[in-house]
């Protein structure tokens, strides 16, 4: 089973992933829910997964570095990244 790394801190969110994850029949990929600066960095060191999910309006995780790292290293550039953010778009924003 493959891993899809959470990198959130915010349990609403992270509770929504997982009920989400149980519902699937398809269980090709595992959560795994991450939000300490060294856990992150570990994380992405071991384990090179496939996806991962950035919970861009996390006030509690520190995300200039790992946005700075992964620009850096070429061997992080081969993974899927899909970014959330708590921001409502309006027509102003267009």
């Amino acid at each position: 089973m493959k891993v899809l790394g959470i990198i959130s801190s915010d349990k609403k969110l992270n509770r929504m992933i997982n009920t989400t994850f149980d519902k699937w029949e398809e269980k090709s990929y595992r959560p795994v829910f991450i939000s300490s600066e060294d856990d992150i960095n570990e994380f992405i060191n071991y384990e090179l997964p496939e996806i991962i999910v950035i919970n861009f309006s996390d006030p509690n995780i520190e995300l200039t570095s790992l946005i700075k790292r992964l620009e850096e290293d070429s061997w992080l550039h081969y993974f899927g990244i899909i970014g959330l953010y708590d921001q409502e778009i309006t027509d102003e924003d267009k």
